[in-house]
């Protein structure tokens, strides 16, 4: 597919769910856990622990700072297309969960929370905008 042409991207800021195996190759300083309370303050940050032996060499779990995945789509994506990603991806959560550990994160009752405090960076795709809809998290 050419760069541009992309249908949904489904990205993740921060270390709280790394992709696959890797050799860990350098030192993390984590917060301390006081400090990792400050996170609170923020709701697009949150703290993650980074399970021991993610990575090769990481020998014990990590305190780490994280943010929350989104999914976006080409706005000339096809509705229904978008539609039946998001439900598939929010209502098989626990199966998507095992592919990749950001999947657990993508819940009606997540979505609503961003929704209530405003922190949806963008507009839904009228396709996302469908579902939301459907399970009462737009109105």
């Amino acid at each position: 597919m050419p760069v541009g042409n992309a249908e949904l991207r489904i990205g993740t800021s921060g270390w709280n769910y790394p992709s696959g195996k890797g050799t860990w190759n350098g030192v993390f300083y984590p917060p301390s856990r006081g400090r990792a309370k400050t996170f609170d303050e923020s709701p697009f940050w949150t703290p993650v622990t980074l399970l021991g032996r993610t990575y090769q060499g990481q020998d014990r779990d990590l305190l780490v700072p994280g943010a929350h995945s989104t999914l976006v789509a080409n706005k000339q994506a096809d509705p229904e297309l978008i539609y039946q990603i998001v439900k598939t991806i929010v209502e098989r959560n626990r199966e998507f969960a095992d592919l990749h550990p950001g999947g657990r994160d993508f819940t009606i009752a997540k979505t609503r929370m961003f929704v209530e405090q405003n922190l949806v960076p963008m507009a839904f795709h009228p396709g996302a905008e469908r579902y939301w809809r459907e399970k009462g998290v737009l109105k």
